[in-house]
């Protein structure tokens, strides 16, 4: 996902910390009525959130990393198991899925049989570690994440009233959240303006969901 530095799924890790910080921001007048510094209480708050909510990402990215290595372990061991014609059609079928059909039979099934003419000379892994490539996606989804803060953060810290700083910052997010869905759809060709309403109504809507349930 953003291990491929995908502009598509950066946006959408985003709008994960814009729902986030959100969800904080309208829950926040619970506890930081009584704070000595209420701004400082909602910024960090929300800082906090987003980047708790990065590392989970970041680490789930991680677990998948993993269950893919042995994804592929366990389909070369079931070639190897299989008689080569049964072998030869399940992959090809595997390889038109993941092609969108775009390969000629001929094409797709010779394809096949390479692969599974390699499957059969490899040693599958015994055991599945990390690697060090796995972790980068965890630092990127914490940037991601917390970049979600910046502007409501500023604006929490710039605006003098708490109250009225909490209005802003909210506002900050829903027009974030319809910018960030707005550039997914022109990103992946879906449609701008009909993908940042449908993220923002989303967003808006697993917002009031959470706060509905105590936040």
């Amino acid at each position: 996902m953003f291990r491929a530095l995908d502009p598509a799924d950066a946006l959408a890790e985003m709008t994960c910390g814009l729902v986030m910080v959100l969800t904080i921001l309208c829950t926040a007048g619970w506890y930081v009525e009584g704070s000595d510094n209420p701004r400082r209480t909602l910024a960090l708050a929300a800082f906090g959130c987003c980047l708790a909510w990065g590392i989970i990402e970041g680490f789930l990215y991680v677990a998948s990393a993993v269950y893919e290595r042995g994804r592929r372990g366990r389909l070369i061991r079931s070639v190897q198991t299989s008689d080569r014609a049964t072998a030869v059609q399940f992959v090809r079928e595997r390889l038109d899925e993941a092609t969108g059909n775009l390969l000629s039979a001929e094409s797709s099934r010779s394809a096949a049989e390479e692969l599974v003419d390699v499957a059969a000379g490899v040693d599958p892994p015994t055991r599945i570690t990390t690697k060090r490539g796995d972790f980068p996606p965890v630092a990127g989804a914490m940037v991601l994440n917390v970049s979600a803060t910046v502007l409501p953060g500023i604006a929490i810290l710039l605006v003098r009233d708490w109250r009225d700083a909490l209005a802003v910052a909210k506002s900050l997010v829903v027009g974030m959240m319809f910018l960030t869905g707005f550039l997914w759809g022109r990103t992946t060709r879906f449609g701008a303006w009909r993908s940042g309403l449908a993220m923002l109504v989303f967003g808006v809507t697993m917002v009031g969901i959470a706060v509905l349930f105590g936040g």
